[in-house]
């Protein structure tokens, strides 16, 4: 009986021990990339999209029009701040390819101020906060005050006159 007890104790401050909402999400940040050229485009970002299943070494595929996923970030009630854009920095490199896996441009982090143009420089992104009833619509997260987004543009044709 009196280890059963002890053991119901230990399991009881186990519990008690800390407050689950200090872990579930306060502030969830995308970065995406924009087709809006005509044609196909292929993106590589080797760096792991944080807590978010997206990891990619190989090239993926953005159809004109689509946008995709290239970084994530989540800050939990606990942290009590925003993910600011610097934090997209953490991808260190993005090639950007045609659909015959042409280089088309290569931007690494290190040359975000020396590029005319640079996909780590937050003059190139578009900014949306939503805030809770906005993001429900698309996004089925619980618990969140806000989903912050970047949107970077990205114009076939406007490479090809660089």
């Amino acid at each position: 009986m009196r280890k059963l007890l002890i053991i119901g104790l230990i399991a009881l401050s186990m519990l008690s021990a800390c407050d689950p909402i200090e872990h579930e999400s306060k502030y969830v940040a995308r970065w995406y990339v924009k087709n809006t050229s005509d044609v196909s485009l292929k993106i590589c970002h080797p760096k792991m999209v944080r807590y978010t299943p997206v990891y990619s070494i190989e090239p993926q595929i953005i159809e004109p029009g689509d946008s995709i996923l290239v970084y994530g970030a989540t800050r939990t009630w606990a942290d009590n701040e925003i993910p600011l854009f610097e934090e997209f920095h953490e991808v260190k490199e993005v090639t950007l390819y045609d659909i015959e896996d042409n280089a088309l441009q290569g931007w690494r982090v290190d040359n975000a101020l020396v590029d005319e143009y640079s996909i780590f420089n937050e003059q190139n992104w578009s900014f949306y906060q939503l805030h809770y009833p906005e993001y429900l619509e698309y996004y089925s997260f619980n618990n969140i005050e806000s989903m912050l987004v970047w949107v970077c543009e990205i114009n076939y044709n406007n490479l090809l006159e660089d």
